[in-house]
């Protein structure tokens, strides 16, 4: 995988924190970036387990599937997790609104690294109780971190106040 300059920072930057947000501009490819860094990790320890929640379904088919896939993940090695699959995997896609089933059914201790797509949206209490847990390797990815109930501080105190924003202007 060939990354942009800005990407490979992306690549440190997550190497030193291990729990961090990455604030990119929408179509800079974040998603792209992210499957470099689960390739990594999976180099380093092959038995990682990952989950992937995205704020819809389609989003998750659509991009994430179609990203992993295109960059070598057979299928296999790709699950999903919703209203109508229950397909676990070394790297499992959930939507925001199956989460809480996962959590409650205690399947989501199993991942080893949670990934936060559109990580702005767990601003809520419900939501916040999900980015509080501890997890070996924890990212989130937004193109527009800031809210206006100030809730974006809450979120970024669960990653440790590991931020960058890429590409550096």
């Amino acid at each position: 995988m060939n990354l942009r300059e800005w990407q490979k920072e992306g690549w440190k930057f997550f190497k030193k924190h291990n729990n961090c947000i990455f604030k990119v501009a929408t179509g800079s490819g974040k998603t792209y970036m992210v499957i470099y860094i689960i390739k990594k990790l999976l180099e380093e320890n092959p038995h990682l387990k990952i989950l992937v929640i995205g704020p819809k379904n389609i989003i998750l088919e659509q991009a994430w599937v179609d990203e992993l896939y295109n960059n070598g993940f057979p299928v296999n090695r790709v699950g999903i997790y919703n209203q109508s699959a229950k397909e676990f995997s070394q790297v499992t896609l959930c939507s925001i609104q199956s989460l809480h089933r996962l959590f409650l059914s205690g399947v989501y201790e199993v991942f080893d690294m949670v990934i936060f797509d559109e990580v702005h949206n767990y601003g809520s209490t419900t939501y916040l109780k999900y980015l509080k847990k501890d997890k070996k390797y924890k990212l989130g990815l937004t193109a527009t971190l800031e809210r206006k109930d100030g809730r974006h501080i809450l979120i970024k105190r669960y990653f440790n106040n590991g931020f960058s924003e890429f590409p550096k202007v």
